[in-house]
């Protein structure tokens, strides 16, 4: 996730094109739940893949903020 962000910051407008798919995937990623959690383990990848999902969503909207 955060790779996604990271290229949108390297390639600034030519990732525009990729823009619409990105923010499914990380909307999706986004609204992945398990309920109830299986287990410890289970609940630290979903707080991982959270703060990877924000992260990421940072870094696209610094990257394309020098689009506009």
């Amino acid at each position: 996730m955060i790779a996604v962000g990271d290229i949108c910051l390297a390639i600034e407008e030519q990732f525009e094109e990729h823009l619409d798919t990105t923010m499914t995937c990380l909307n999706a990623a986004a609204s992945i739940t398990l309920s109830p959690p299986q287990n410890f383990e289970s609940e630290e990848i979903m707080n991982r893949l959270r703060d990877s999902v924000v992260d990421a969503y940072i870094s696209v909207i610094h990257g394309m903020q020098s689009v506009s």
